[in-house]
């Protein structure tokens, strides 16, 4: 026994929607009826999405190789909007995780960052940039890394979580030859916490209020990093051997 549905609806009304409009006798297709604008659309009412700003980064991490050096002295000026920066003076190393038939760790190459890596954040505009330079072992290495970042009095503690930085050494590269595995890594991102809203006063106009303004996270608080790695190309779903 098939059970039946019965539609209520209120005299003169249409229950599955208004009418297309009056038939058209003349051959011409009928206009659809335009869908009323969506939630997403009544957010921004110029018919656009969130600005850049508000992004938490715009792109991936540029990740170049590191040519071999030609001894020629090249000029590095200072980077323009960059107004503090705090330095890793201590090398990072992911180890390569390997083993021998009895189970023992076997020691080799892992990921290596090297000392130096830095930190610029302009508060003006809530933009950071973290630059560093890494050697990877002879196979492609998918990097994961998040900053934290703790206030001086330890009570507060936020984290930078970066997309996926993947390096991978050139098919062709000699045995042995570190320069086609190593990189030079550079990534660009934005947050809210950096931006000092003084920033965007003109000196003059500055007051008392305006001077006890600060960003939520400056150059006082300390800067800490964790990261893993995944080593070598991974397996495809639908991979028969996998």
């Amino acid at each position: 026994m098939i059970p039946l549905l019965l539609l209520l609806a209120a005299p003169g009304s249409d229950p599955f929607g208004p009418p297309l409009g009056a038939p058209d006798f003349s051959g011409r297709p009928l206009t659809p009826p335009v869908p009323a604008t969506s939630t997403w659309d009544r957010m921004f009412p110029t018919g656009h999405c969130a600005g850049p700003a508000l992004q938490p980064f715009q792109k991936q991490p540029r990740v170049c190789p590191v040519a071999v050096c030609t001894c020629d002295s090249e000029a590095s000026g200072a980077t323009k909007g960059l107004t503090w920066v705090k330095e890793f003076h201590s090398a990072a190393h992911v180890p390569y995780p390997r083993y021998d038939l009895n189970g023992c760790p076997v020691e080799g190459d892992g990921l290596v960052i090297y000392e130096g890596m830095r930190f610029h954040v302009d508060p003006k505009s809530g933009n950071y940039d973290l630059t560093f330079t890494a050697t990877v072992p002879a196979m492609p290495v998918l990097l994961r890394l998040q900053l934290t970042l703790t206030s001086s009095d330890g009570k507060e503690e936020y984290k930078l979580t970066l997309p996926m930085i993947r390096m991978e050494p050139p098919r062709d590269a000699k045995p042995g030859d570190p320069a086609p595995r190593t990189f030079h890594v550079a990534h660009r991102g934005y947050s809210s916490l950096f931006v000092d809203p003084k920033q965007a006063i003109p000196p003059k106009q500055w007051d008392r209020q305006t001077a006890t303004l600060k960003a939520k996270i400056d150059d006082k608080w300390v800067i800490t990093r964790t990261g893993t790695a995944r080593f070598g190309t991974p397996v495809a779903i639908e991979d028969p051997n996998r």
